[in-house]
Protein backbone atom coordinates (compact mmCIF):
# COMPACT_ATOMS: atom_id res chain seq x y z
CA UNK A 1 0.00 0.00 0.00
CA UNK A 2 1.18 3.52 -0.78
CA UNK A 3 1.32 6.04 2.01
CA UNK A 4 1.95 9.78 2.07
CA UNK A 5 5.25 10.61 3.76
CA UNK A 6 5.77 14.09 5.18
CA UNK A 7 8.82 15.32 7.05
CA UNK A 8 9.19 18.32 9.30
CA UNK A 9 12.19 20.54 8.87
CA UNK A 10 13.43 22.49 11.86
CA UNK A 11 13.18 26.23 11.62
CA UNK A 12 14.08 28.89 14.15
CA UNK A 13 13.30 28.14 17.76
CA UNK A 14 10.54 25.59 18.23
CA UNK A 15 8.77 26.22 14.92
CA UNK A 16 8.47 23.57 12.24
CA UNK A 17 8.25 24.00 8.48
CA UNK A 18 6.74 21.29 6.28
CA UNK A 19 8.66 20.02 3.30
CA UNK A 20 6.89 18.84 0.16
CA UNK A 21 5.18 15.50 0.65
CA UNK A 22 5.74 12.46 -1.53
CA UNK A 23 4.17 9.02 -1.76
CA UNK A 24 6.41 6.24 -0.54
CA UNK A 25 6.17 2.51 -0.04
CA UNK A 26 6.71 1.56 3.59
CA UNK A 27 8.63 -1.62 4.42
CA UNK A 28 6.53 -4.75 4.78
CA UNK A 29 5.69 -5.58 8.38
CA UNK A 30 8.45 -7.85 9.66
CA UNK A 31 5.97 -9.79 11.82
CA UNK A 32 3.04 -9.59 9.41
CA UNK A 33 1.88 -13.20 9.86
CA UNK A 34 2.15 -12.99 13.64
CA UNK A 35 0.20 -9.72 13.78
CA UNK A 36 -2.52 -10.97 11.43
CA UNK A 37 -2.88 -14.16 13.47
CA UNK A 38 -3.07 -12.08 16.65
CA UNK A 39 -5.96 -10.01 15.24
CA UNK A 40 -7.80 -12.88 13.56
CA UNK A 41 -7.51 -15.26 16.50
CA UNK A 42 -8.02 -12.82 19.33
CA UNK A 43 -10.55 -10.50 17.71
CA UNK A 44 -12.37 -12.03 14.74
CA UNK A 45 -12.48 -15.60 16.03
CA UNK A 46 -13.36 -14.40 19.52
CA UNK A 47 -16.53 -12.87 18.09
CA UNK A 48 -17.35 -15.99 16.10
CA UNK A 49 -16.85 -18.21 19.14
CA UNK A 50 -18.24 -15.79 21.75
CA UNK A 51 -14.94 -16.36 23.54
CA UNK A 52 -14.41 -13.89 26.36
CA UNK A 53 -10.96 -15.26 27.22
CA UNK A 54 -9.60 -14.70 23.69
CA UNK A 55 -10.94 -11.16 23.52
CA UNK A 56 -9.63 -10.41 27.02
CA UNK A 57 -6.13 -11.58 26.01
CA UNK A 58 -6.25 -9.37 22.91
CA UNK A 59 -7.16 -6.09 24.58
CA UNK A 60 -4.75 -4.79 27.19
CA UNK A 61 -6.36 -3.87 30.48
CA UNK A 62 -5.60 -0.18 29.72
CA UNK A 63 -7.08 -0.35 26.21
CA UNK A 64 -9.80 2.07 25.11
CA UNK A 65 -12.10 2.29 22.10
CA UNK A 66 -13.50 5.23 20.15
CA UNK A 67 -15.85 5.00 17.19
CA UNK A 68 -18.30 7.11 15.24
CA UNK A 69 -21.60 5.73 14.00
CA UNK A 70 -23.31 6.27 10.66
CA UNK A 71 -24.55 9.71 11.80
CA UNK A 72 -21.17 10.71 13.23
CA UNK A 73 -22.03 10.20 16.91
CA UNK A 74 -18.96 9.39 19.01
CA UNK A 75 -18.96 6.41 21.36
CA UNK A 76 -16.09 5.67 23.69
CA UNK A 77 -15.19 3.37 26.54
CA UNK A 78 -12.64 1.19 28.27
CA UNK A 79 -12.13 -2.51 27.63
CA UNK A 80 -12.78 -3.58 31.20
CA UNK A 81 -14.06 -7.10 31.85
CA UNK A 82 -17.73 -6.16 31.61
CA UNK A 83 -17.22 -4.39 28.28
CA UNK A 84 -15.15 -7.22 26.84
CA UNK A 85 -17.72 -9.78 27.96
CA UNK A 86 -20.49 -7.77 26.32
CA UNK A 87 -18.58 -7.66 23.04
CA UNK A 88 -17.84 -11.37 23.20
CA UNK A 89 -21.51 -12.16 23.75
CA UNK A 90 -22.81 -9.93 20.95
CA UNK A 91 -23.58 -13.04 18.86
CA UNK A 92 -22.66 -11.55 15.50
CA UNK A 93 -20.77 -13.40 12.79
CA UNK A 94 -18.43 -11.14 10.85
CA UNK A 95 -16.77 -11.06 7.49
CA UNK A 96 -13.50 -9.17 7.56
CA UNK A 97 -10.72 -7.84 5.38
CA UNK A 98 -7.35 -6.76 6.72
CA UNK A 99 -6.55 -3.70 4.62
CA UNK A 100 -3.07 -2.91 5.91
CA UNK A 101 -0.50 -3.78 8.56
CA UNK A 102 2.15 -1.22 9.44
CA UNK A 103 4.90 -2.18 11.87
CA UNK A 104 7.85 -0.30 13.34
CA UNK A 105 9.54 -2.74 15.69
CA UNK A 106 7.43 -3.07 18.83
CA UNK A 107 4.62 -0.78 17.62
CA UNK A 108 2.12 -1.58 14.86
CA UNK A 109 -1.22 -0.61 13.40
CA UNK A 110 -3.82 -2.71 11.61
CA UNK A 111 -6.59 -1.30 9.43
CA UNK A 112 -9.49 -3.72 9.38
CA UNK A 113 -12.86 -3.71 7.62
CA UNK A 114 -15.67 -5.74 9.25
CA UNK A 115 -19.20 -6.50 8.07
CA UNK A 116 -21.89 -8.38 9.97
CA UNK A 117 -23.31 -11.34 8.07
CA UNK A 118 -26.65 -10.98 9.83
CA UNK A 119 -26.95 -7.18 9.78
CA UNK A 120 -25.73 -5.58 6.52
CA UNK A 121 -25.97 -2.13 8.08
CA UNK A 122 -23.38 -3.06 10.71
CA UNK A 123 -20.10 -2.44 8.89
CA UNK A 124 -17.02 -0.77 10.30
CA UNK A 125 -13.45 0.24 9.54
CA UNK A 126 -11.09 0.00 12.51
CA UNK A 127 -7.58 1.12 13.26
CA UNK A 128 -6.03 -1.08 15.93
CA UNK A 129 -2.86 0.24 17.61
CA UNK A 130 -0.65 -2.55 18.95
CA UNK A 131 2.31 -2.72 21.31
CA UNK A 132 4.65 -5.64 21.88
CA UNK A 133 5.19 -5.99 25.62
CA UNK A 134 7.45 -8.70 27.05
CA UNK A 135 7.48 -10.39 23.65
CA UNK A 136 3.69 -10.49 23.19
CA UNK A 137 1.40 -8.21 21.18
CA UNK A 138 -1.38 -6.31 22.93
CA UNK A 139 -4.17 -4.23 21.38
CA UNK A 140 -3.90 -0.84 23.09
CA UNK A 141 -6.60 1.02 21.19
CA UNK A 142 -9.39 0.60 18.68
CA UNK A 143 -10.42 3.75 16.80
CA UNK A 144 -13.12 3.19 14.20
CA UNK A 145 -15.88 4.65 12.08
CA UNK A 146 -18.91 3.28 10.29
CA UNK A 147 -18.10 1.95 6.83
CA UNK A 148 -20.35 4.59 5.27
CA UNK A 149 -17.94 7.22 6.64
CA UNK A 150 -14.74 5.34 5.71
CA UNK A 151 -14.48 6.27 2.03
CA UNK A 152 -12.45 3.69 0.03
CA UNK A 153 -11.99 1.32 2.98
CA UNK A 154 -15.73 0.98 3.50
CA UNK A 155 -16.50 0.66 -0.21
CA UNK A 156 -14.04 -2.09 -1.08
CA UNK A 157 -11.97 0.20 -3.30
CA UNK A 158 -8.18 0.72 -3.53
CA UNK A 159 -6.63 3.33 -1.26
CA UNK A 160 -5.80 6.66 -2.92
CA UNK A 161 -2.11 7.47 -3.22
CA UNK A 162 -2.66 10.84 -1.56
CA UNK A 163 -4.93 11.09 1.53
CA UNK A 164 -7.55 13.75 0.75
CA UNK A 165 -7.26 15.36 4.21
CA UNK A 166 -3.49 15.09 4.37
CA UNK A 167 -2.94 18.79 5.09
CA UNK A 168 -5.51 18.88 7.89
CA UNK A 169 -4.13 15.71 9.47
CA UNK A 170 -0.55 16.97 9.24
CA UNK A 171 -1.67 20.24 10.80
CA UNK A 172 -2.89 18.32 13.87
CA UNK A 173 0.43 16.49 14.10
CA UNK A 174 2.20 19.85 13.86
CA UNK A 175 0.05 21.18 16.71
CA UNK A 176 1.31 18.28 18.80
CA UNK A 177 4.98 18.87 17.94
CA UNK A 178 4.77 22.67 18.28
CA UNK A 179 2.65 22.40 21.42
CA UNK A 180 5.26 20.18 23.03
CA UNK A 181 8.24 22.28 21.93
CA UNK A 182 6.55 25.47 23.13
CA UNK A 183 5.01 23.90 26.26
CA UNK A 184 1.74 25.28 24.91
CA UNK A 185 -1.17 23.48 26.52
CA UNK A 186 -3.71 25.15 24.27
CA UNK A 187 -2.10 23.79 21.11
CA UNK A 188 -1.89 20.34 22.67
CA UNK A 189 -5.56 20.49 23.65
CA UNK A 190 -6.44 21.44 20.11
CA UNK A 191 -4.56 18.39 18.83
CA UNK A 192 -5.84 15.79 21.33
CA UNK A 193 -9.39 14.78 22.21
CA UNK A 194 -10.10 15.27 25.95
CA UNK A 195 -10.39 11.50 26.42
CA UNK A 196 -7.27 10.63 24.39
CA UNK A 197 -4.94 8.10 25.96
CA UNK A 198 -1.21 7.46 25.66
CA UNK A 199 0.44 4.04 25.98
CA UNK A 200 4.16 3.58 25.37
CA UNK A 201 7.08 1.32 26.13
CA UNK A 202 10.35 2.84 27.24
CA UNK A 203 13.89 1.77 26.37
CA UNK A 204 13.68 -1.13 28.83
CA UNK A 205 10.34 -2.23 27.39
CA UNK A 206 8.29 -1.18 30.42
CA UNK A 207 4.75 0.04 29.73
CA UNK A 208 3.45 3.45 30.75
CA UNK A 209 -0.10 4.65 30.10
CA UNK A 210 -2.40 7.45 31.17
CA UNK A 211 -5.01 9.94 29.98
CA UNK A 212 -3.15 12.65 28.07
CA UNK A 213 -5.12 15.59 29.49
CA UNK A 214 -4.12 14.54 33.02
CA UNK A 215 -0.54 15.68 32.40
CA UNK A 216 -0.82 17.87 29.32
CA UNK A 217 0.27 21.08 31.06
CA UNK A 218 3.51 19.37 32.10
CA UNK A 219 4.47 18.41 28.53
CA UNK A 220 7.42 20.25 27.05
CA UNK A 221 11.21 20.30 26.96
CA UNK A 222 13.28 21.17 30.00
CA UNK A 223 14.46 24.81 30.05
CA UNK A 224 17.33 25.27 27.63
CA UNK A 225 16.75 21.97 25.82
CA UNK A 226 16.61 22.02 22.01
CA UNK A 227 13.29 21.29 20.32
CA UNK A 228 11.95 17.91 19.29
CA UNK A 229 12.29 17.10 15.60
CA UNK A 230 8.93 15.91 14.24
CA UNK A 231 9.35 13.29 11.52
CA UNK A 232 6.05 12.25 9.96
CA UNK A 233 6.76 8.92 8.35
CA UNK A 234 3.32 8.14 6.95
CA UNK A 235 -0.27 9.35 6.86
CA UNK A 236 -3.09 6.89 6.18
CA UNK A 237 -6.71 8.00 5.89
CA UNK A 238 -9.95 6.07 5.43
CA UNK A 239 -12.68 8.70 5.42
CA UNK A 240 -13.23 9.86 9.00
CA UNK A 241 -10.49 7.69 10.53
CA UNK A 242 -6.75 8.11 10.09
CA UNK A 243 -3.38 6.98 11.37
CA UNK A 244 -0.06 8.82 11.51
CA UNK A 245 3.30 7.12 12.00
CA UNK A 246 5.51 9.78 13.60
CA UNK A 247 9.13 10.01 14.66
CA UNK A 248 9.45 12.08 17.83
CA UNK A 249 13.18 12.68 17.69
CA UNK A 250 15.22 14.25 20.47
CA UNK A 251 17.67 16.40 18.55
CA UNK A 252 20.78 16.01 20.78
CA UNK A 253 20.53 12.22 20.39
CA UNK A 254 17.87 11.00 17.92
CA UNK A 255 18.42 7.42 19.06
CA UNK A 256 16.92 8.41 22.41
CA UNK A 257 13.63 9.55 20.85
CA UNK A 258 10.34 7.79 20.14
CA UNK A 259 8.21 6.42 17.33
CA UNK A 260 4.45 6.99 17.68
CA UNK A 261 1.29 5.72 16.07
CA UNK A 262 -1.46 8.33 16.37
CA UNK A 263 -5.05 7.25 15.72
CA UNK A 264 -7.36 10.09 14.68
CA UNK A 265 -11.07 10.64 14.14
CA UNK A 266 -12.81 13.44 12.27
CA UNK A 267 -15.41 14.80 14.69
CA UNK A 268 -17.81 17.52 13.56
CA UNK A 269 -15.45 18.31 10.69
CA UNK A 270 -12.25 18.56 12.78
CA UNK A 271 -9.51 15.95 13.20
CA UNK A 272 -8.58 14.92 16.75
CA UNK A 273 -5.92 12.53 18.02
CA UNK A 274 -7.76 9.85 20.02
CA UNK A 275 -4.79 7.70 20.94
CA UNK A 276 -1.00 7.79 20.95
CA UNK A 277 0.70 4.38 21.09
CA UNK A 278 4.50 4.56 21.01
CA UNK A 279 7.80 2.88 21.70
CA UNK A 280 11.35 4.02 22.32
CA UNK A 281 13.35 4.54 19.14
CA UNK A 282 15.68 1.71 20.12
CA UNK A 283 12.68 -0.64 19.86
CA UNK A 284 11.21 0.84 16.65
CA UNK A 285 13.14 -1.07 13.99
CA UNK A 286 13.47 0.62 10.60
CA UNK A 287 11.48 3.69 11.74
CA UNK A 288 14.12 4.78 14.24
CA UNK A 289 15.85 8.03 13.22
CA UNK A 290 19.25 8.23 11.61
CA UNK A 291 21.96 10.18 13.38
CA UNK A 292 21.86 12.76 10.57
CA UNK A 293 18.50 14.13 11.83
CA UNK A 294 20.20 15.74 14.83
Amino acid sequence: MIFCAVHYKRGEGAKMAIENASAVELPAAADYDEIVQFIETGYINAFHEADFAKLRRLFHEDSLYFFTTRDGTLYKGAFDDDEVRGWAESEQDWEHTILSVTQAGDVASVILEMRSKSDPGSAWVDIHALLRIDGEWHDMNKTATHASRADWAGAGEPAPADPPDRDQIVRVAQLYIDGFNEADGEKLREAFHPDAWIAFTDKAGDLHSHRIYDGIDDWGPDPGDPPIYGRIISVTQAGDVASVLLGFDWTPDPADGWVDIHSLLKLDGSWKIMNKTATHASRAGWAAPEASTA
